[in-house]
């Protein structure tokens, strides 16, 4: 369960909307934020390192150069492949290593959207007259429609999920501009990582802000559009 949340929050903060949200939401839109958001509170606890109250970007950096070890190359890299290649394998391995219920890097991004969805909320410990299904429906559709608008190139839902991490990880680097060779490889895995959160836009989304924050922002974009 905690591995489905992991994967949905990576997917909820790289969610884009243009649509305002309202002033105010309403008593039943702050208990729903409360629960997901207690959802987060305790995934952070799970990572180690991770420090609730610094930046996103903080955060991610920290966790990464916490694997790698001073001088050496992570493990399973391979110095005769580009750095795009090695960066995109080092995140599939990562991801597949989660072991997530349903998930499949073969299938596309939007299958894989549904199944994590409908998981974390069939799971769900929530009252009985909580609408899990019209909240997965509602999470499905705002993710998967917020992927399409991403402005990054070659972002597509209905292709793999490997096809969308090497497009992810070929907009970040070059978003780097020219890499150093001589560079440690620290510190060009610590940029691309910086390049990667910069490449995400929707309205209040910041990488410079926390988790919770971010999470917060998106969960206002999906219950607006919300019937209840």
């Amino acid at each position: 369960m905690k591995f489905s949340i992991a994967f949905l929050t990576l997917l909820c903060v790289s969610a884009i909307s243009s649509a305002p949200v309202q002033d105010e939401p309403t008593p039943f839109h702050k208990l729903i934020i409360s629960i997901v958001e207690g959802f987060v509170q305790q995934l952070e606890k799970q990572i180690p390192g991770w420090v609730n109250t610094k930046p996103l970007e903080d955060n991610v950096v920290n966790v990464v150069n916490s694997k790698l070890e001073a001088g050496a190359l992570p493990v399973g890299w391979k110095p005769d492949l580009s750095l795009q290649d090695n960066v995109s394998n080092g995140v599939k391995d990562w991801l597949n290593s989660l072991k997530i219920p349903d998930f499949d890097m073969s299938k596309s991004l939007a299958e894989n959207v549904k199944a994590l969805v409908n998981d974390a909320f069939a799971k769900l410990n929530a009252p009985s007259w909580f609408p899990k299904d019209q909240m997965a429906t509602a999470f499905d559709n705002f993710i998967i429609d917020s992927l399409k608008n991403l402005n990054i190139p070659n972002i597509d839902v209905e292709k793999s999920v490997s096809v969308n991490i090497d497009a992810y990880v070929a907009a970040s680097l070059a978003n780097l501009g020219t890499i150093d060779p001589k560079a440690p490889l620290e510190t060009t895995i610590d940029k691309s990582l910086v390049s990667a959160l910069g490449l995400i836009k929707f309205p209040g989304y910041s990488e410079k802000a926390t988790l919770e924050d971010n999470v917060a922002t998106f969960l206002a974009q999906v219950l607006k559009n919300l019937p209840f």
